[in-house]
């Protein structure tokens, strides 16, 4: 899924990383710089359209009014998108600072063979 919406939006990524925190789990992070500031309700909606298309359902969506923080359940992955001032004031990358960070072009590789 991450790399769906990598593959997508690859020209305004501010920062991409995906973290191996145990031998099951993964943590990918997309940021993305939002250069012609579209609205975070305008870049939710198109990730959900993205990944409908690919086949994945939501369960829930959380955030849509407010603006600043908006959150896409798919139950075994979820989509935060946040504004600066939220990302900074939530810091929520400290909490798999301390797994493996991975390529994500390397990953990207092996997934077009």
């Amino acid at each position: 899924m991450a790399l769906i919406l990598y593959k997508e939006y690859a020209s305004t990524l501010e920062k991409s990383t995906i973290h191996k925190v145990s031998s099951t789990v993964y943590i990918c992070n997309i940021f993305f710089l939002n250069k012609d500031y579209e609205p975070l309700k305008a870049l939710a909606d198109e990730c959900e359209f993205k990944l409908d298309q690919a086949g994945y359902q939501i369960d829930h969506r959380e955030g849509m009014e407010a603006g600043s923080w908006i959150l896409l359940d798919y139950i075994d992955i979820i989509v935060h998108i946040y504004n600066t001032d939220s990302r900074k004031y939530y810091d929520l990358e400290r909490f798999w600072k301390d797994g493996i960070e991975l390529n994500i072009d390397d990953i990207l590789k092996e997934s077009d063979k």
